[in-house]
């Protein structure tokens, strides 16, 4: 067809317009193959820089309410590792905001997935995905965190479930979970965006540069996850004000325990995640691991937030762990996220 044609012609080239267009194909279940071809190559070497740049271009033309939270840290995962881990980056976005820090969850790809961290927030706190934007920026005010989904701050919703089956279908990870992950939403000043494999990290660094953020750090463990584990070393590309700078961070240096893979991580639904993350809230034994994994992805947080030297907050958040003090604010977030209607 005619639309396919030029594409072919401009080397999987796509302008925000041919995006509408491609959404629409996906919508009406045509040309399936065609389109699947297409998506992967889209996502294939500098195809993929360019072309998140225009998806990003229309995301922003269908922004329903553009609110920007320009002082806050955006915090996104790129998903598809297909490793079956806990909502890690979730988890430390929640309770980065009960240590006071203004967090934004980007829930991009996840609420089109079978297990993601919009279903894992729904069983926090209830009822969420009926919530307006307008609802969820009234509660940000009292909470600090602000989880959402695109199609929360949408005028259409262009990723109805022809858009997941199809992504099923491809098995892959493409343009849309970086293009996605990497949307800043409200123009924050600080985004962190967890990429899954250690080798995309300088291609994705070019789209985060674009994204409206002064700050941000892309990162990734080396054992295919995309938050940093306690596997031995985390790759992080580091930009401030569009200059970049790589690191490869050595965890046992920084005084944590390494481990072998990333089974303690192992979650085989949302409400084992959800159980986890309740074990290390209450630093129960069966959480240590846990614990230890967030307060390593907290004090990388830390490093980009606040300038400071990665372990200059461990003791201090490991401290916090042992008390009561998150136990009784994620008490106090579920009442004051309570939905009421």
């Amino acid at each position: 067809m005619e639309f396919f044609r030029k594409i072919k012609i401009k080397k999987s080239k796509i302008s925000s317009s041919e995006f509408r267009k491609l959404f629409k194909y996906i919508s009406r279940n045509k040309e399936k193959d065609k389109i699947k071809k297409l998506i992967i190559r889209l996502s294939e070497g500098n195809n993929l820089v360019r072309n998140s740049i225009s998806l990003h271009k229309l995301l922003k033309s269908e922004l329903k309410l553009k609110a920007k939270i320009v002082r806050s840290i955006t915090i996104s995962g790129t998903g598809g590792d297909n490793k079956n881990t806990i909502n890690l980056t979730t988890s430390t976005a929640i309770i980065l905001s009960m240590l006071g820090i203004k967090t934004i969850k980007n829930n991009g790809n996840s609420y089109i997935t079978n297990k993601g961290s919009y279903k894992f927030i729904n069983i926090v706190f209830k009822k969420i995905s009926k919530r307006t934007i307008k609802n969820i920026l009234g509660k940000y005010k009292k909470t600090k965190l602000l989880l959402f989904c695109f199609k929360q701050v949408a005028s259409r919703n262009f990723f109805g479930k022809a858009f997941s089956k199809l992504r099923k279908e491809i098995r892959k990870v493409t343009i849309f979970n970086y293009s996605l992950s990497s949307f800043n939403t409200f123009k924050s000043k600080y985004f962190m965006l967890c990429v899954n494999n250690p080798i995309e990290t300088n291609r994705i660094s070019e789209i985060v540069k674009k994204n409206g953020s002064m700050y941000s750090a892309i990162l990734s463990s080396y054992d295919k996850v995309d938050e940093p584990t306690l596997y031995k070393k985390i790759k992080v590309i580091r930009n401030r004000k569009k200059k970049s700078m790589e690191l490869v961070i050595d965890i046992k240096k920084l005084g944590f325990k390494t481990e072998k893979n990333n089974r303690y991580l192992y979650s085989k639904n949302i409400k084992e995640s959800y159980k986890k993350f309740i074990n290390a809230i209450e630093n129960k034994k069966e959480g240590e691991k846990i614990i230890e994994n967030v307060i390593l992805f907290i004090c990388i947080i830390f490093n980009l937030r606040f300038e400071k030297k990665i372990n200059y907050a461990i003791d201090i958040i490991r401290s916090i762990f042992k008390t009561r003090f998150l136990k009784k604010k994620l008490k106090q977030y579920k009442k004051k996220l309570l939905w009421k209607g």
